[in-house]
């Protein structure tokens, strides 16, 4: 979690001079050592039970554009994805970790996420994924990992091809009431792309990343409207 300092959000040491807002909520970026970094974080309560919430929240491999089903390389094309994520064309869970891979503390349970995106290209990355219970409440952490990184993990992980890199988010996951559950996301990604970094485009960025939060946001809201359809 950040602070401010002089009126600027500071996180992890890195103070963010430039923020944009959709729909109230605060995505925040700024330049280091020449790559721009963009920084959020949202709080969201829903009327479902901790277990519902966190079944969505780790089902990646749920997740992807029933759209790009064509490109596809791993799960079948005639399989419908349940929820909707506009730019993945496919995630893939790897479960079977080598036994030298590096070590993780205090973890319920860990593996390595294979993405695969589309969007005005074709791009695809590996990320580690982590569950940790701290007394009533869970943690769910991903983070990208380098193309180096991810051989230490798995036999055969995806090529490294992002315009993003140094990406991690969490959520952190909180009962609240009978049948109630807090979900606090924080998302951080930087670039260096020649484009991407340059300041008078970090809106259509920040809006892009805020897009991408808002949809998962969301599939929860519907899954909520469909408990309450439901007879």
């Amino acid at each position: 979690m950040g602070f401010l300092l002089l009126g600027l959000l500071v996180v992890g040491g890195i103070s963010f001079d430039h923020r944009d807002t959709f729909e109230g909520v605060e995505v925040h970026s700024t330049e280091v050592d020449g790559a721009r970094v963009f920084y959020m974080t949202r709080t969201h309560t829903f009327p479902l039970d901790m277990a519902t919430v966190y079944d969505y929240l780790l089902g990646f491999d749920r997740r992807c554009n029933n759209e790009h089903r064509e490109r596809r390389k791993f799960i079948p094309r005639d399989f419908n994805c349940p929820y909707r994520s506009a730019s993945i064309v496919e995630n893939v869970i790897e479960r079977s970790l080598k036994k030298d891979a590096p070590a993780e503390e205090g973890v319920d349970l860990r593996f390595i996420l294979k993405r695969r995106i589309y969007n005005r290209g074709s791009f695809s990355y590996n990320d580690l994924v982590t569950v940790r219970t701290r007394g009533a409440e869970k943690r769910i952490d991903y983070r990208m990992l380098t193309g180096e990184e991810a051989k230490t993990y798995i036999d055969s992980p995806l090529e490294f091809n992002s315009a993003f890199h140094g990406t991690r988010g969490s959520y952190s996951l909180k009962a609240r009431g009978e049948r109630g559950t807090e979900v606090v996301y924080t998302y951080f990604t930087r670039t260096n792309h020649w484009l991407l970094k340059h300041s008078w485009v970090r809106s259509r960025v920040a809006k892009g990343i805020f897009w991408g939060i808002k949809n998962s946001i969301d599939q929860l809201t519907l899954l909520e409207g469909n408990r309450k359809a439901s007879p």
